[in-house]
């Protein structure tokens, strides 16, 4: 018996058999056909057809970024907002801060600068009134008053240009005194550059210095005749009775110095001089000085002889003593 070819099919027709003959790539071959869409639109309309929900690409990188992001926005806690809100609400309450105190200063001077010419104005006004009787009842006492500030006592320095008879220099005030004691002629102790000095005598010029100082040594006391260079210091007193006063003793001095020398006399200059020291002696800035100024005015004799101008340069000397 023949094999059956695999290849061969037999078939009845209308109760005919027939054989079929297929090639085995006809009758192994399965086909159908492929079709595919073309585009997004008609994969997502076959999809909704088919009720199939279509697959998207999906991109790493901006699914990373997204986390990132959802991360950094999660991680404050919950009504806690980011820290540069809180540096612009400093900012702006610093500036509104700011600007209202501004103002308020301004105000304040404007209010200030308004205010001040009007007190002005007023306290003016009220001194105009006040002072309109004051001032002519009390003219004559403030007249008083500004001459007396003219008059301003101070300290007065007198420099007399003048030559002494020294008996002697001392480093203090009581020795010299207890060594004036002890001598036979009248002295007075003087300050001189920061020195103690014994005075005999004071005259003009040195020669009468020289010749007052022999007459001294005839009894017993060595002298020296010299510049007198210190200063006299009147306390409390005017500058123009200061003045007076200054020019009153260097008279004395000259008148004094020509009687002890037996020399002639101005009688006319000793007369004014007796009366200005009279005069000066009263004034009230001078009553420290007072006694001495009163004890030389009446020692001056008109006519004056040689004992009288021992005398005057006895108290003369007391003068400048009391002023050194």
């Amino acid at each position: 018996m023949d094999k059956q070819s695999s290849d061969k099919i037999l078939v009845k027709i209308n109760g005919k058999k027939q054989e079929a003959t297929l090639s085995k790539k006809q009758n192994n071959k399965k086909t159908f056909s492929w079709v595919l869409p073309e585009t997004e639109k008609e994969i997502s309309a076959s999809a909704e057809e088919s009720n199939i929900v279509p697959l998207k690409k999906v991109d790493r990188y901006k699914q990373e970024r997204n986390k990132k992001l959802i991360k950094r926005t999660s991680s404050l806690p919950p009504g806690k907002k980011p820290f540069w809100f809180k540096i612009i609400g400093i900012v702006a309450c610093a500036c509104l801060v700011g600007i209202a105190l501004g103002l308020f200063s301004v105000n304040m001077l404007t209010e200030t600068e308004e205010k001040t010419p009007k007190q002005e104005k007023t306290a003016q006004a009220k001194e105009g009134k006040d002072s309109e009787p004051k001032e002519a009842v009390s003219s004559n006492s403030e007249k008083k008053e500004t001459e007396q500030k003219e008059e301003k006592k101070s300290s007065f320095t007198i420099k007399l240009d003048a030559f002494i008879v020294q008996a002697g220099v001392f480093s203090t005030k009581e020795a010299a005194e207890k060594e004036g004691r002890k001598l036979s002629v009248p002295v007075e102790v003087i300050k001189q550059n920061d020195k103690f000095t014994l005075i005999a005598g004071i005259s003009p010029t040195l020669s009468e210095a020289r010749a007052l100082g022999k007459s001294i040594e005839e009894q017993g006391v060595s002298v020296y005749a010299k510049k007198y260079e210190g200063s006299l210091q009147a306390k409390d007193v005017a500058d123009k009775d200061g003045e007076h006063l200054t020019t009153l003793l260097q008279t004395a001095i000259v008148q004094s110095s020509k009687a002890v020398e037996g020399e002639k006399v101005e009688q006319e200059a000793l007369k004014e001089l007796k009366t200005q020291l009279g005069t000066l002696s009263k004034k009230d800035d001078l009553k420290e000085y007072t006694t001495s100024l009163s004890s030389l005015e009446k020692s001056i004799e008109v006519p004056l002889t040689k004992e009288g101008g021992e005398r005057m340069q006895k108290n003369l000397l007391k003068v400048i003593a009391k002023l050194s």
